[in-house]
C-alpha cells in the first residue's frame, strides 16, 4: 500500500477523523485513494501549540479535555498508525479549519480508521512510498468517533475526559471549562454577534461510559486568557485568526453545582 508520513500530532489527528484535509506544497500525480498514515519519528515538542494558528491550538485542547484524544505526548512516533482515503486535492481555499492557506495544496481526507495497535519502528520516507501490507487484509482498526458540545433532549451537553465525573464529585474540581472555538457561537451565545452568553440552569457532563446531570451555580461565564502570569497586569492575549482577524482569547466556564442523576 501507499503511505504518507505525516509529523504528530497531525498523524493522530487525521487517523482520528478530525483533520480532514493534509497541507502540502505538492500533490501526487493521480488521486492516491486510501493510504497507510505513518507518524514520523519528530516527537511533538513543548513550545508545540506556540508555533500554530490559535483555532488549531484551540480545536486540540478541547479534544483533549472533552476526552476524543490523549495528550500529545503519549502519541506513537515511527509507526503506522492507520488509514485514511484521499479524495482529490484541492489548490484554493477550502472551508476547512485546517486549511493551511493559499500557499498549500489540500489533500482531502475522508475514512479515518486508527489501528487498534500501530505498526512500530517503521521509518518514513519522502513523498508516497510503498509498504508491504495487502489493502484487503489490514489489522483490526477502530473508526474513531469523538463528541463535542452539543444539545440533546434540550439539554447542554459536555464531553468530558474519562475521570472527569469522579472529580467533580469529589471536589478535585468545581468547574469545566473550554476554548472558544468556531461552531459554539450559535450554541451557547445569544447571537452570533453577542458577547453574552445564553442562560443554562443544568449540564450533562458525558464521558465514555456514563453521564451525569448537574445544576449550575451560576450562569456560563466568559473569562479572558492573561497575558502574563503578573497578578498586577490585566492584559489580555489576543490571537491572529487564519481569516486575519484579531480577538481576545476567551474560555467559557461551567461552575459545577448539585449533582441530580447519573446512568
Amino acid at each position: 500500500m501507499k503511505v504518507l508520513s505525516v509529523q504528530q500530532p497531525w498523524a493522530t489527528l487525521i487517523c482520528s477523523g478530525i483533520k480532514d484535509v493534509e497541507n502540502r506544497t505538492w500533490k501526487a500525480a493521480q488521486v492516491p485513494g486510501r493510504i497507510l498514515i505513518h507518524a514520523s519519528s519528530k516527537k511533538v515538542t513543548r513550545n508545540f501549540f506556540d508555533t500554530i494558528p490559535y483555532e488549531w491550538e484551540a480545536t486540540i485542547m478541547n479534544h483533549i479535555m472533552m476526552g476524543n484524544l490523549a495528550p500529545l505526548k503519549q502519541f506513537p512516533t515511527s509507526a503506522i498508525i492507520g488509514y485514511v482515503t484521499v479524495t482529490g486535492f484541492e489548490e484554493g481555499m477550502t472551508d476547512s479549519i485546517w486549511d493551511g492557506g493559499p500557499n498549500q495544496i489540500k489533500w482531502k481526507l475522508e475514512d479515518a480508521w486508527l489501528f487498534k495497535e500501530p505498526i512500530t519502528d517503521v521509518k518514513g520516507k519522502l513523498n508516497l512510498f510503498d509498504y508491504d501490507l495487502d489493502e484487503n487484509n489490514l489489522p483490526p482498526a477502530v473508526k474513531a468517533t469523538f463528541l463535542n458540545i452539543h444539545m440533546e433532549d434540550g439539554k447542554l451537553v459536555l464531553p468530558v475526559m474519562d475521570g472527569t465525573i469522579d472529580n467533580i464529585d469529589n471536589k478535585v474540581i468545581e468547574s469545566i471549562d473550554f476554548n472558544e472555538v468556531p461552531g459554539m457561537t450559535d450554541m451557547l451565545f445569544v447571537n452570533k454577534d453577542s458577547d453574552e452568553l445564553k442562560s443554562f440552569k443544568t449540564v450533562v457532563l458525558q464521558e465514555n461510559y456514563k453521564c451525569a446531570e448537574y445544576e449550575l451555580k451560576e450562569d456560563p461565564q466568559i473569562f479572558y486568557d492573561a497575558l502574563t502570569d503578573d497578578e498586577n497586569d490585566d492584559s489580555v492575549r489576543t490571537v491572529i485568526l487564519l481569516d486575519g482577524t484579531e480577538i481576545d482569547v476567551r474560555h467559557i466556564v461551567f461552575s459545577i453545582g448539585k449533582k441530580l442523576s447519573e446512568k
